[in-house]
């Protein structure tokens, strides 16, 4: 059996993007190994399509690789460091883009430029790997939730008394791309309560964010039926609660592809500049964009916000 390693070693999101790459890589009978970071790495455990995952930086990294004796090595993700550490690990074949200096470091160069944004990030991963997946895409996203994970997500909107219809906010993110600001999540979440007062609203929060979550319900906490996670919970843990939601609205963030994943319906705040929903918005579920101008942020009007969040609850999954 061939061994494969897919190293993309940035964020969460990032690295749920590559979900489909894997699941194609699998179904053509390889071993599956991913090389991916420390802070996203858990978005691929309980995945029955990965064999292994590596875990950059970690010790004896490039021997521990070496030792699996693997037949071609895609750096997803390209970054000076990972190329050098998959070309000390003696991988044969190394596939990676053209266009870095230290290209010279794979001996097969695809030639992409992703500045352009001219299709989805899942494509341009699938596109890396042509020779496996031929000219397919990317239909949907892999995230698998265990059972123990689910019962944990029951427990935990049990005890904060959130019945089943309830949306969540999510303020927070990585900072990759521009969001709101907490006073228009307030806003928001204002607007919701008074114009669908029958959704209950869970306002989550990143690992060690509970303070713009707090913020934001300092603003709305004399409103009903709205509950805030002050808690530091891990990643999984947030994907289970997310799976229980009917919508998950946020900015463009690691938790918006999970909701994806999951098949629950998104609404998405992309900044008129710098990340484009053509490459990074969520597929494979049922999800509404709306594109805001990032120097008029404050005037933002949430009307079509809520037609939007109407229309989703009435689509279909």
């Amino acid at each position: 059996m061939e061994k494969i390693l897919l190293c993309r070693t940035d964020g969460i999101g990032d690295l749920l993007l590559v979900t489909p790459l894997i699941k194609e890589v699998k179904r053509n009978n390889k071993f599956v190994a991913v090389l991916a970071s420390y802070n996203s790495k858990d978005v691929l455990v309980n995945n029955p399509d990965v064999d292994k995952i590596f875990v950059n930086p970690s010790k004896n990294l490039r021997k521990e690789i070496n030792s699996y004796g693997f037949d071609k090595a895609y750096i997803i993700y390209p970054r000076f460091s990972v190329a050098l550490l998959i070309a000390s690990a003696r991988i044969p074949e190394r596939i990676g883009t053209a266009y870095r200096w230290y290209s010279f470091l794979f001996n097969k160069k695809i030639r992409i430029h992703r500045k352009y944004n001219e299709m989805h990030e899942a494509d341009y991963n699938m596109k890396l790997a042509e020779d496996i997946t031929g000219a397919k895409k990317a239909e949907r996203l892999y995230f698998y939730l265990k059972d123990e994970e689910l019962k944990f997500a029951k427990n935990y909107l049990e005890k904060k008394g959130i019945k089943d219809n309830f949306f969540i906010v999510y303020p927070c993110g990585a900072g990759s791309a521009i969001n709101l600001p907490l006073v228009k999540y307030a806003e928001l979440i204002d607007m919701i309560h008074l114009t669908l007062p029958d959704i209950n609203i869970l306002i989550a929060s990143g690992k060690n964010e509970q303070n713009k979550v707090n913020e934001i319900f300092e603003r709305i906490k004399n409103r009903k039926n709205i509950y805030v996670m002050d808690e530091n919970l891990s990643i999984r843990q947030l994907a289970a609660i997310i799976n229980f939601a009917k919508i998950f609205i946020s900015g463009s963030t690691g938790p918006m592809h999970i909701a994806a994943a999951l098949n629950i319906k998104t609404l998405t705040f992309f900044p008129d500049k710098g990340v484009y929903p053509v490459r990074w918005r969520p597929i494979g579920n049922i999800s509404e964009i709306i594109i805001f101008e990032t120097n008029k942020v404050n005037f933002i009007d949430f009307d079509n916000t809520i037609n939007k969040l109407k229309i989703l609850l009435n689509r279909e999954k």
